[in-house]
């Protein structure tokens, strides 16, 4: 529910770039995002900055065991649906399918 806030609220901040008059919309989006969210801490070795770099990491490192030669060079989208499908394969029990290597 939480990712559904955050994908709206970045529609929202897109079509404000491209001219769109979205602020009470965005208003309520991110009224809502504050009052379900805990205030994160951001510094630290155990912050938010921190655990989201090990995670990243983390999932590079899981993407070059299955066959991606650099996963910090794919596109953030590029990235995510390879995370995902290797998830899904890994929730359905199936092995997942190795990246067809890129010259």
């Amino acid at each position: 529910m939480h990712y559904n806030y955050i994908k709206k609220h970045t529609e929202l901040i897109l079509r404000e770039i491209i001219g769109e008059d979205v602020s009470d919309e965005k208003k309520r989006i991110e009224d809502e995002l504050y009052m379900r969210g805990n205030p994160e801490l951001y510094p630290g070795e155990h912050g938010l900055i921190a655990r989201l770099t090990k995670n990243f990491e983390t999932n590079c490192a899981v993407l070059q065991r299955k066959g991606h030669s650099n996963p910090k060079k794919l596109t953030v989208f590029e990235f995510y649906q390879a995370s995902e499908l290797i998830e899904k394969e890994a929730e359905n029990g199936k092995q997942p399918k190795r990246a067809k290597k890129h010259k």
